[in-house]
């Protein structure tokens, strides 16, 4: 019985050694199927010293009113040439003139520490543009700063439609290059506001040409835009700058039980408030001048309110009250609004139009039914 014992024993521990044998051949071979296919997918090629990596491309797409530039930039070479390992395009507005069609493009040169990272710019029609069998400097032109600089100015001077233009800077040293498309957008330049059949006349007491509006009408306006060359792409983005000038008299009739009756002086100011509104604002609480001052399909919509001279609040309870009602415009100078339409985009802005509100005519009589003669 030992002896079958033991050789029990003996059978186990060999079964048990193959099991563990084989475990570790299985693992050592999906280590090396998968080392294989890593270094076939090229993961390893960053370690090759005689093959150049592949090129990775870094799109910096860029848009600022006239002009539009998608960047293509390429990734610094793990194989320099004469100390130069590649170049890169940033693009930025002309510092000293704000053109919304003019830009500025600037080559990066890597590394730094180069001793010459001189560049040459080129500027061509991409290959499918319509316009192709035209000279490409007809519609926009590349000026290096000097000769080899690594900045250059783009300016557009003519549109140019949905053709895109290809600009691309290379080094002198190792021909290394980035480029970029650049598309014309058509950015607006100018507003205005088309007031229709209604024309401005002189406040006297302003001296200043305004508008009357009645009170308790709307109004719409036309806004128009455009550019330097009568082709504007761009989607507008506007909002409204508004000024209020003024100021509203109140008279506040107060009354206190056991006092007598007192009457004080308060004034109001006119905001342009977040509602799009323009209210008077001061001790007599807010009194609407305009109902809403906005943009609606892109015209200037104004709705006018009830009348200043027929405000009247009362405050209070029976222990002690005030009565406001409207008083007049200090100095008899009426509340006017100076509005403005401005293009978010490109910044561009009207001139503005100023609005005042005036009693609209609501009914008229006779004095007498008939005449008798």
């Amino acid at each position: 019985m030992s002896n079958y014992n033991n050789e029990l024993h003996k059978h186990k521990a060999a079964d048990t050694i193959k099991w563990i044998v084989a475990f570790v051949l299985i693992i050592a071979i999906m280590g090396a199927v998968v080392c294989l296919a890593l270094q076939v997918g090229g993961v390893f090629d960053f370690f090759k010293k005689d093959d150049a990596p592949a090129e990775e491309q870094s799109e910096d797409v860029k848009h600022d009113g006239g002009l539009h530039f998608d960047i293509q930039n390429s990734a610094p070479s793990m194989s320099p040439v004469d100390g130069i390992q590649g170049v890169s395009l940033a693009y930025a507005l002309t510092a000293a003139a704000p053109d919304i069609f003019t830009k500025t493009l600037t080559a990066t040169v890597e590394p730094q520490e180069a001793p010459d990272k001189s560049c040459d710019w080129h500027i061509e029609w991409q290959p499918d543009a319509e316009k192709a069998s035209e000279p490409v400097t007809n519609y926009v032109t590349v000026t290096p700063s000097s000769d080899g600089s690594q900045t250059a100015t783009v300016k557009c001077i003519k549109a140019f439609g949905d053709d895109k233009i290809i600009i691309s800077v290379t080094t002198r040293v190792g021909g290394f290059s980035a480029s970029c498309t650049c598309s014309y957008v058509g950015a607006i330049e100018t507003i205005s506001i088309s007031t229709g059949v209604l024309s401005p006349s002189m406040d006297t007491s302003w001296n200043i040409s305004m508008l009357s509006l009645d009170t308790n009408k709307s109004y719409d306006f036309d806004i128009s835009v455009d550019n330097r060359f009568h082709s504007v792409g761009a989607t507008s983005n506007f909002e409204l700058v508004v000024e209020c000038f003024g100021t509203v008299l109140f008279n506040n009739e107060l009354h206190k039980t056991g006092s007598d009756v007192q009457n004080l002086e308060l004034e109001g100011n006119a905001l342009f408030g977040s509602s799009n509104s323009v209210s008077i604002v001061g001790g007599a609480g807010t009194v609407t001048l305009l109902k809403n001052l906005s943009i609606r399909n892109n015209k200037l919509h104004i709705e006018c309110d009830d009348m200043l001279s027929a405000f009247s609040r009362k405050v209070g309870d029976r222990n002690g009250w005030s009565l406001f009602t409207y008083k007049g415009f200090k100095d008899n100078k009426p509340i006017y609004v100076s509005i403005k339409v401005k293009d978010k985009n490109s910044n561009a802005i009207s001139d503005p139009i100023l609005v005042k509100v005036v009693s609209a005519v609501s009914s008229v009589e006779l004095s007498q039914n008939g005449i008798v003669f």
